[in-house]
C-alpha cells in the first residue's frame, strides 16, 4: 500500500547534512535539497574537477549561484570561459576575446555604448552570428525609435534596454494600429508593465489608450495594467472597461477579486464589492469587501494536533521535505486526505497545513501556529506579523529551500543567517541550523527588531522582509507612493515594481489580518490601509539620507 511505503521512505534521510561528501550526495535525488547541498560542497569543500563535473550532471535547476560555484572547480576550458564571459563585469567586456562578447552582450549593455563601438560589434558580431544580432541594427540610428518601431525587434529592445534608453530614445506616440500588431506578440504584456510601472514613458502611456478591450486579447494582467494606465490618465471609463476585462479573463480567483474590487473603486457601485464578498479566496480584497459590507468573516481553519510527533519522520531534513512533495503531486483529493491526516501532530503540523488546503483546492484558509513555545515573551503584535511572513514564505515547513536558497521557515538568505549568527556571538554556526524553527523565529525576530525600527506599517515590512530593506527605502523614498488622495492605498499597492515584493505583501498583510483575529486582537483592514493613506509616518524614511 502507498501510505506503508510513505513510512519507510523517510527512515533513510534523517542524516547530517553539513557533514556529506561527493559519495553521499550522489545517493540523494535530484531536488532543490540537492542543489543546495552540492553548492555548499563546492563552496565549503575542494572537490576535484571529475567530482564537480559529474555533480553537474545531477542539479535539478541552475541558478547563477550554483554556475559560478562549479566554474571554480570545473577545469574544461570551454565551459569555465563561457560561465566567466556571461557573468563579465560590464567595464572589462572591451578587454575579453570576441568569443566572450558575443556570449555577455545584451541589450541594455549595447544601449551604452558610443556609436563607434556599437557600428564596430554588430559588424563583427553580425558577420559570425548572422540570425543572432539582427536587433542591434536598428538602434544604430541616432534616434531608433523608428526604426525600430518598423522592425520585429521593438518589443525586445524596449523590454530589455534600461529605463534611462526608453525613456530617451523610445518615449514617442505609437498608432493604434501598430499597438493592435505589438499586442498580439509574446512581450506585449511585459512593455506594457515597463510603461505602467516605470511612470515616465507618458506618450508611449498615453498611445496605449488607443488600444480597445473589445479588439484584444489579452491576459488578465495585461488587461488590469492598461486599466491601471488608463486611470492614470484620467480615463476612468476606459479603466473600467480594462478591469472587466481582465476579471472575465482572469484563472485566478484571487486576481477575479482585485479586478472586480478596482470596478467598484472606480465606479462605486456595490455589486463588484458583492462579488468580492462572496469570494472564496482569502485576499486583501475578499477581506476589505466582506468588512465593507458588514458580512461575516472569513472562516479560518485552525487545526489542532492530536499527538506530539510523528515516528520516522525529520521536519528538519530537507530531503525529506523534497520526497514529501514528490509523494503527495498528483494523488486524489481522497488520498491527500488520508496523508493529511497522519501528519496531525505537533510537530509535523505546518505538513498537515500544506497538505489539507491542497485536499480541499486552497478554498479554505488554514491558519496554524506551530511551535509557539518558541515564541515566549514575545509580544502578540510581533507574533502576528512572525506568522504572517512565516505562512506566506514557507507554510512554517522548518526544511524549506527555495529556488535562490532561501531556508528554512523564514527562509533567511545565507548571508544574512550568518550575519545574524555573527553579531549573536554564535560560535560553530552553520547553515543547517536554519532548519531548526527555534533558530528560524529566533533570527527572524532579531531581523524584525531591525525592520521595525525602521517601518512602521507590516506592509512596509512585509516588502522590507522579502526585497531588502534598500529596495523598500529606495521605493518609499521617490515620493510618488503612499502619499493619500484619490484611490489610495489602493493604487499605490498596484504601482510597487518589483513584481514579487508587491503581491509578496498584499498576502502577508490577509495574514497579518487573519493572525490577529487568532491571537485575539480583532484589527480591520480598512485602518491599516488608513494608516497607509498618512504619508507623516514615512517622514523619517524620506528625510534619511
Amino acid at each position: 500500500m502507498a501510505y506503508k511505503h510513505f513510512i519507510v521512505l523517510f527512515l533513510s534521510f534523517a542524516t547530517s547534512l553539513a557533514a556529506l561528501d561527493f559519495k553521499a550526495l550522489q545517493e540523494y535525488p535530484r531536488s532543490l535539497a540537492k542543489d543546495f547541498y552540492i553548492y555548499r560542497f563546492l563552496n565549503e569543500q575542494n572537490p576535484k574537477p571529475q567530482e564537480a563535473w559529474e555533480l553537474l550532471t545531477q542539479t535539478k535547476r541552475l541558478n547563477p549561484k550554483l554556475l559560478k560555484a562549479f566554474q571554480k572547480h570545473i577545469t574544461e576550458p570551454g565551459f569555465s570561459h563561457s560561465i566567466e564571459c556571461l557573468y563579465l563585469d560590464s567595464k572589462k567586456f572591451w578587454e575579453v576575446d570576441f568569443t566572450c562578447k558575443a556570449i555577455r552582450i545584451s541589450v541594455s549593455l549595447f544601449a551604452t555604448f558610443e556609436k563607434e563601438k556599437q557600428e564596430q560589434l554588430y559588424k563583427d558580431l553580425s558577420a559570425s552570428y548572422p540570425n543572432l544580432y539582427g536587433w542591434m541594427e536598428p538602434m544604430l540610428n541616432k534616434e531608433p525609435f523608428e526604426s525600430l518601431l518598423k522592425s520585429r525587434y521593438f518589443l525586445k529592445v524596449y523590454t530589455q534596454s534600461g529605463k534611462s534608453f526608453r525613456q530617451k530614445k523610445l518615449n514617442h506616440p505609437i498608432s493604434a494600429q501598430r499597438l493592435l500588431e505589438l499586442s498580439k506578440e509574446p512581450l506585449f504584456g511585459l512593455f506594457v508593465a515597463k510603461v505602467v510601472y516605470e511612470k515616465v514613458h507618458d506618450n508611449v502611456a498615453k498611445s496605449l489608450l488607443l488600444l480597445d478591450p473589445k479588439d484584444s486579447n489579452l491576459s488578465a494582467k495585461t488587461s488590469f495594467l492598461l486599466g491601471l494606465n488608463a486611470l492614470l490618465q484620467g480615463k476612468k471609463e476606459l479603466a473600467a472597461l480594462w478591469f472587466e476585462k481582465s476579471a472575465k479573463s482572469a484563472y485566478y480567483q484571487s486576481n477575479k477579486d482585485k479586478a472586480f474590487f478596482w470596478l467598484y473603486l472606480v465606479t462605486q457601485d456595490e455589486k463588484y464589492l458583492e462579488l468580492v464578498g462572496k469570494s472564496w479566496d482569502y485576499n486583501i480584497y475578499s477581506i476589505a469587501s466582506k468588512e465593507k459590507l458588514k458580512l461575516k468573516p472569513f472562516e479560518i481553519i485552525v487545526p489542532k494536533a492530536v499527538a506530539k510527533e510523528r515516528k520516522h519522520y525529520s521536519i528538519t531534513d530537507p530531503f525529506t521535505w523534497s520526497e514529501t512533495l514528490n509523494f503527495i503531486s498528483n494523488r486524489s483529493l481522497g488520498e491527500l486526505n488520508l496523508i493529511a491526516i497522519d501528519f496531525l501532530t505537533k510537530k509535523t503540523l505546518p505538513q498537515y497545513a500544506f497538505i489539507k488546503e491542497k485536499a480541499l483546492e486552497y478554498k479554505k484558509p488554514i491558519f496554524i501556529t506551530p511551535y509557539e513555545e518558541y515564541l515566549k515573551g514575545i509580544d502578540r503584535e510581533r507574533k502576528a506579523l512572525i506568522f504572517a511572513i512565516a505562512r506566506q514564505e514557507s507554510r512554517f515547513i522548518p526544511a524549506a529551500i527555495s529556488t535562490s536558497y532561501a531556508l528554512g521557515m523564514m527562509q533567511f538568505m545565507p548571508f544574512l543567517a550568518r550575519d545574524i549568527a555573527k553579531k549573536e556571538g554564535l560560535s560553530n554556526f552553520d547553515l543547517d541550523q536554519m532548519f531548526q524553527p527555534k533558530i528560524a523565529y529566533k533570527f527572524a525576530n532579531i531581523h524584525l527588531d531591525y525592520l521595525t525600527s525602521w517601518l512602521f506599517h507590516p506592509l512596509f515590512v512585509a516588502y522590507a522582509y522579502n526585497g531588502g530593506i534598500g529596495f523598500t527605502r529606495s521605493l518609499l523614498k521617490r515620493g510618488d507612493l503612499f502619499n493619500g488622495g484619490k484611490y489610495e492605498p489602493f493604487l499605490s499597492m498596484e504601482l510597487v515594481p518589483y513584481a514579487e515584493s508587491r503581491e509578496y505583501g498584499k498576502k502577508v498583510l490577509a495574514n497579518y489580518v487573519g493572525y490577529k483575529r487568532i491571537l485575539g486582537q480583532e484589527v480591520s483592514i480598512w485602518d491599516l490601509f488608513e494608516r497607509l493613506n498618512q504619508p507623516d509616518g514615512l517622514d523619517r524614511f524620506r528625510s534619511s539620507n
